[in-house]
């Protein structure tokens, strides 16, 4: 791909993380709302290498540390980064990577549905739990129930709608990184 086809596709996805994040639930028994970022993100890093995808997310990171709203609600800056839900937007990036190589390796519809499910899901909740640990000071027990547990059925749904979603629309996402 050349390299600012790179940079433009790199830029969109990272614009529409941005709006993912806007579709946002405050949760009353979690400082953790629901979003559909995780969503965008399975999506992204099904559909794209390693290197776009790892990208994507990096500049939405750097965005939201520079103070553009594009976090949950609309926020930004480093007090969401070191705050409760930075885990969650670090693992993001980490989670990229997992997805990838997972789904470079399991090239088929199952294959999709488990780099989403561990990738997606698994690691982001690691770093998500860890991050409430140690922003809010609280253990592994009660992180684990405001980070995770409300999260899960929501989550397997947005695992197999990713799935489905690009495996079903891989041959649009293969001419898109063509050239």
């Amino acid at each position: 791909m050349r390299p600012l086809k790179r940079m433009i596709v790199i830029s969109l996805l990272a614009a529409i993380l941005s709006i993912s994040a806007y579709i946002s639930i405050p949760l009353s028994f979690s400082t953790v709302p629901f979003t559909l970022q995780s969503l965008m993100l399975m999506i992204i890093a099904l559909s794209m290498p390693i290197s776009i995808s790892f990208y994507t997310v990096g500049l939405y990171l750097l965005l939201g540390l520079i103070g553009l709203p594009v976090f949950s609600n609309g926020t930004a800056g480093l007090p969401v980064l070191f705050g409760p839900t930075g885990g969650y937007l670090f693992g993001f990036l980490l989670s990229t990577v997992v997805i990838g190589f997972i789904k470079e390796k399991l090239d088929y519809f199952f294959g999709y549905f488990i780099a989403a499910l561990l990738g997606g899901v698994v690691v982001v909740y690691i770093c998500g739990v860890l991050g409430l640990m140690f922003v809010l000071n609280i253990d592994f027990n009660r992180a684990f129930t405001i980070g995770v547990i409300p999260f899960i059925p929501f989550d397997l749904i947005k695992v197999l709608v990713s799935s489905v979603f690009v495996y079903n629309s891989r041959n649009i996402f293969k001419r898109i990184l063509k050239k």
